[in-house]
């Protein structure tokens, strides 16, 4: 009975009091949801900027192996090229070696 008699007393000084915690603990909860808020956006900045870096470099490796292909493709255009003309001299040379040996063969007397 003491204690209530006591309480009655002093219900300003007590209730005061726990009204200062509950508000020190959701001051402290609203803090915390701030900071996490706040890394949490410090992270997404962080990995937007890693995303876009790599964005950039793969474009430059992208651009790079067009290139390459390119050139390959250049490459064998003109190796191409180049066979269809060796083949077309070397089938010229061939019917002219052929027309030249049917002529000695055609004017070769045989031996008596």
């Amino acid at each position: 009975m003491r204690v209530f008699k006591h309480l009655r007393s002093n219900w300003f000084r007590y209730g005061f009091e726990t009204l200062a915690v509950v508000v020190g603990i959701l001051i402290g909860f609203a803090l915390d949801n701030w900071n996490d808020q706040r890394k949490t956006v410090e992270a997404a900045e962080i990995y937007k900027q890693k995303i876009i870096s790599d964005i950039v470099a793969d474009t430059v490796k992208i651009n790079g192996l067009i290139e390459n292909s390119r050139s390959m493709k250049e490459s064998i255009d003109a190796s191409t090229e180049l066979q269809a003309s060796i083949r077309q001299i070397l089938s010229a040379q061939k019917s002219n070696l052929l027309s030249d040996y049917s002529e000695k063969f055609l004017a070769h007397k045989p031996l008596k």
